[in-house]
C-alpha cells in the first residue's frame, strides 16, 4: 500500500472514531466523567509528546541543508510559537466576545458557547489532519496517527458535552457532529494532494514549517486549552494530581515511542 493510500485509509478510520465516540458520549454523558477526564489528560500527554519529541525534531529535519543549525532552530521556533499564538488569540477573542454578551438572553450566550467550542476544535482538528496528510514518511504519519486517535474520543467527548449542555437539541448536536467528524479526514486529503504534487525538495521545507506550526497548535491544546482544565477545575486536590500524573504518562509514552522509532 502506498503512504497516499494509506493516509487516506487513516482518514476514514478517523472519521468513524469520531462519529462511534460521539454518539456513544451522549449515552454516557453523565457516567464515567472521572475516568474520561483522567483518560483526557492522558491524551494531552501524548499531544505534548508528539509536538516535543516528533514534530518539532522532523521540521528541524525537513529544513534545507543549506540552512544553518542556529537557522534552522529559530525559524522552527518562530513557528511553534505562531501556532501556539494563533489558537491563543482565536479562543482568547472568542472568549471575550463572549463575555461581553453577558446582557444577552441565557439562551443567545448557550448559543454563543457551543460555537465557540466548534471553532476551536475545528481549527485544531484541521491543523492535526494536515499535519498528517503533508507528512513524507511512515514513521512520521504512524507517531501523527497515535497521537490524533489517543485525543480524537476524547475531544468528541468535549463536544458533544459542550452542545449537548448549551443546545439541549440532540437532533441540532447529531449534524453538529456529522460535520465535525470530516475535519481531520479533509485537512488530511488536502494535505496529502499537496504534498504528492510537489518536488521533492518543496515538500520537504513546506512539511517542516507546517510539522512546527503544527506543534505549536499541539502545544496550546496540552496545555491552556485542555491542560488548563485538567490542572485547575477540580477541587479535590487528589484528582488534580492524578490528572498530572495521567499527563506526564502521555508524555513518557510519547517519548518511549521516540526512541524505538
Amino acid at each position: 500500500m502506498s503512504l497516499f493510500a494509506f493516509k487516506g485509509l487513516i482518514a476514514v478510520i478517523i472519521a468513524l472514531v469520531t462519529v462511534i465516540t460521539g454518539l456513544a458520549s451522549l449515552r454516557f454523558i453523565h457516567r464515567y466523567q472521572h475516568l474520561l477526564s483522567l483518560g483526557d489528560a492522558f491524551a494531552d500527554g501524548i499531544f505534548l509528546g508528539a509536538a516535543a519529541f516528533h514534530l518539532f525534531p522532523d521540521a528541524i529535519e525537513s529544513f534545507p541543508a543549506g540552512f544553518s543549525t542556529l537557522t534552522s532552530y529559530l525559524l522552527a521556533i518562530l513557528l511553534v510559537i505562531s501556532g501556539f499564538f494563533l489558537l491563543f488569540v482565536l479562543e482568547r477573542t472568542i472568549i471575550h466576545r463572549e463575555k461581553e454578551r453577558h446582557e444577552l438572553t441565557n439562551e443567545h450566550t448557550c448559543k454563543a458557547s457551543a460555537w465557540m467550542l466548534i471553532g476551536i476544535l475545528s481549527v485544531h482538528a484541521f491543523i492535526a489532519g494536515a499535519a498528517l496528510g503533508i507528512s513524507d514518511t511512515l514513521r512520521t504519519v504512524s507517531i501523527l496517527l497515535i497521537a490524533i486517535l489517543a485525543h480524537k474520543g476524547f475531544e468528541s467527548f468535549a463536544l458533544m458535552m459542550g452542545l449537548h449542555r448549551n443546545l439541549k437539541q440532540d437532533v441540532q448536536v447529531k449534524n453538529i457532529l456529522w460535520a465535525f467528524t470530516f475535519v481531520t479526514p479533509l485537512g488530511i486529503i488536502l494535505a496529502a494532494f499537496i504534498e504528492s504534487f510537489l518536488h521533492t525538495q518543496a515538500a520537504d521545507i513546506i512539511t517542516g514549517l507546517f510539522s512546527a506550526f503544527a506543534a505549536g497548535s499541539f502545544l496550546y491544546i496540552g496545555t491552556l486549552h485542555g491542560g488548563h482544565n485538567h490542572f485547575h477545575a477540580p477541587r479535590d486536590p487528589t484528582k488534580r494530581y492524578e490528572k498530572i500524573i495521567a499527563t506526564l504518562l502521555g508524555i513518557a509514552a510519547m517519548g518511549i515511542v521516540a526512541i524505538w522509532a
